[in-house]
């Protein structure tokens, strides 16, 4: 059985102030959609999270980058099966902002792995079975921009020496990108 997941990666809508309407977005994808069908499963890493105006962005070096909410029917366009958030825009508008982009995913039917309300859902893998084979994709950042405190949600950022020194002590750690429950 061959299962063919898509990553695609970086998607982010920054420098759209306004919704440009489906029309646009159709458009934008219609050269990548045939390759995007021919997966079993399509990973997205959006790297702008949604947000509304009332979030307030953290202070920080760099960019806080955004996406409208309405911008959520790329993902339909391109059929995304589930939605990769552990990168370093996904904290732009603190933990609310983490919580926003989680429920908006949520509600368009779209699973997200790789952060989560705390530091162990974002260790969750994503799973994708077909015929009877089970796959799990584990997202996760190379660096942490800020401290963790008790209460803050969660991005995935162990560094994978990291994980294999956690999974060689016997801790029950998900780690790599494709591992395997027994």
């Amino acid at each position: 059985m061959i299962m063919k997941i898509l990553f695609a990666s970086d998607l982010g809508f920054r420098y759209f102030d306004s919704y440009v309407g489906n029309e646009y977005i159709e458009r934008a994808f219609s050269d990548l959609l045939p390759l995007f069908k021919q997966a079993d499963f399509r990973i997205l890493n959006f790297e702008t999270p949604f947000a509304t105006d009332d979030l307030v962005p953290i202070t920080k070096s760099g960019p806080s980058t955004r996406a409208l909410p309405e911008y959520i029917y790329a993902l339909e366009v391109m059929g995304i099966d589930a939605v990769a958030l552990a990168n370093n825009h996904t904290g732009d508008f603190g933990d609310e902002g983490v919580r926003f982009v989680l429920e908006h995913l949520h509600s368009g039917g779209y699973p997200a792995f790789g952060a989560g309300e705390n530091i162990g859902e974002a260790y969750l893998p994503h799973a994708f079975e077909k015929d009877g084979e089970r796959v799990l994709v584990l997202r996760k950042r190379v660096w942490n921009s800020r401290k963790r405190k008790a209460g803050s949600c969660g991005i995935f950022s162990r560094q994978s020496g990291e994980i294999y020194k956690e999974r060689k002590s016997g801790r029950r750690v998900c780690g790599g990108l494709f591992p395997r429950r027994k």
